[in-house]
């Protein structure tokens, strides 16, 4: 599996669909300028980042990598709109499907 590259993005908000999206963490590049992101999977999700977890129990997603313990849940029909800010924000952002499969539409937005 192939992490989707969105870095190279030129304008806001910048829509992006991805087709397919099984159990495992699908990992989607966002641009260094997009302040706000938003996922909306076609049925249950779960979304992670960089790095995930608690100190002392640190997750790192990669893109074809198994879900992990530490993840955020998206209902089917819902979206999961987050705010980047700072030198800390994440660079990538990993998306499973709960079951089966989802499509995942992310607009990253200056």
């Amino acid at each position: 599996m192939a992490a989707v590259d969105l870095s190279t993005a030129s304008i806001s908000p910048w829509v992006s669909r991805t087709a397919s999206v099984g159990t495992t963490w699908q990992a989607f590049t966002l641009p260094d300028w997009a302040r706000a992101v938003c996922i909306t999977p076609s049925g249950a999700a779960r979304v992670a980042f960089d790095k995930s977890g608690k100190v002392g129990d640190i997750e790192t997603p990669a893109d074809g990598g198994a879900v992990g313990d530490h993840y955020q849940s998206i209902a089917a029909g819902a979206s999961f709109e987050f705010t980047r800010i700072g030198s800390l924000r994440a660079g990538t952002v990993f998306v499973a499907s709960d079951t089966s499969t989802v499509n995942v539409c992310i607009t990253v937005m200056a």
